[in-house]
């Protein structure tokens, strides 16, 4: 495998793990023995070239922001199916990158509180599991207007269009 440059990279506006691995599904459980060992040996060589990436790009001043897993509305979604898919990031994404992950851009603009701040216990336990899962800023897209807001344990802010 050649040296990898991250000059020879053209990076649009975000880097997905799901398009760094070339849309290739993790889970292999389906497949039968034979083809599911050759199929694990070429998800592992994406990883591990995914993983030297994140690493270049983190020595190049790139930071990292979770969008989900699954891109789903954090407004109104459950608890429960929040908690799926913070998992899924965690057990999927997460390892690939060289640092833990604290910031969140929650998809759709769809934040988990209204304009109050966060406080524990509040968001329907919401705040409560992303922040044991280690967020600390939250992020909106989509607004109209430029804000921020912070709090001992959060901040949250808003890049008007």
């Amino acid at each position: 495998m050649p040296t990898m440059d991250i000059r020879q990279f053209w990076l649009s506006r975000d880097i997905t793990a799901y398009s760094a691995i070339g849309r290739t599904k993790l889970s292999t459980r389906i497949l039968p023995p034979w083809i599911r060992k050759t199929k694990l040996i070429r998800i592992l060589k994406k990883i591990k070239t995914v993983k030297k990436l994140t690493q270049a790009l983190k020595e190049d001043g790139y930071e990292f922001a979770s969008h989900s897993w699954g891109h789903i509305n954090f407004s109104n979604r459950s608890l429960d199916a929040i908690q799926k898919d913070t998992d899924r990031w965690e057990r999927n994404v997460e390892p690939l990158l060289p640092d833990p992950c604290d910031i969140l851009l929650y998809p759709f603009g769809a934040d988990i509180g209204d304009w109050h701040p966060y406080q524990t216990g509040q968001e329907n336990g919401k705040f409560d599991l992303l922040e044991k899962a280690g967020f600390q800023y939250f992020c909106n897209v989509d607004s109209a207007k430029s804000w921020m807001q912070y709090g001992d344990n959060f901040l949250r802010q808003e890049e008007g269009t």
